[in-house]
Parts: structure tokens; sequence; C-alpha cells
């Protein structure tokens, strides 16, 4: 086990400088994931000990329907258990940051929701 970190660590210091090249194929995955588009300006990572930090700066989340932004957040940061990936076979997220967040949500009197005037 001790083998698999120290390849993990190192794959991670070798891909990590290089991560904002990764930032139009980020935006593709999440928006598969969560089913809307997703625009990042950009994508930067370090290392914090031995967890593997990706931080996403200037995230939009748009609407399905017009392109418009219903969802902005400043930053993002998201840390990697290098440990657990290895010993469960897939990336494991161990910390969360989010930092800036813009979102205005509106109740009408009919009782839907709105979220910066798009309805959810």
């Amino acid at each position: 086990m001790i083998i698999l970190l120290a390849i993990g660590l190192s794959a991670a210091r070798v891909f990590l400088p290089d991560v904002h090249s990764y930032r139009s194929y980020v935006e593709q995955q999440l928006a598969k994931v969560i089913e809307r588009p997703v625009k990042i300006g950009d994508l930067d990572a370090f290392m914090s000990g031995v967890t593997p930090v990706i931080v996403f700066h200037d995230v939009k989340l748009m609407s399905k329907k017009n392109d418009r932004e219903i969802l902005e957040i400043s930053k993002i940061k998201i840390g990697f258990s290098l440990f657990r990936s290895i010993k469960e076979a897939k990336v494991i997220p161990s910390i969360y940051t989010i930092d800036g967040v813009e979102l205005a949500i509106t109740r009408k009197k009919d009782g839907k929701i709105l979220v910066q005037d798009v309805d959810v």
C-alpha cells in the first residue's frame, strides 16, 4: 500500500501543475453530471501536504433554456484523499471549500421557486 501511495503522490505532483489545460474537459464532465452548462474561468492545483487540491475559479452554472447565469461561485477548492482513493480504486474528495457565492432565490405568489429568475 505504501508503494501505491508513493506512486499516487508522484503522479499528483506531475499532473497538478498542468491542470488548467483540462478546463474544457472538466466543464463538459460537470455539465453531464448536473445536466446544465457550466463555465469555469480557470483551474489551479497544488499539494497541501499529501493532499492534492484543485481550485476552480469563477465557476458559473448556466440555465438550460437561455444560457443565463443562475449561480456564480468565485472559488471552489476540492482536496482529494490519495490513500482512500487508492484503497477504493476511485477518486475520493476529502476537503470542500466554497468562497463567494452569488445567488438570487425568489418565491412567487403561486409558490414556484425561481433561482436567478429561472424556474427550478
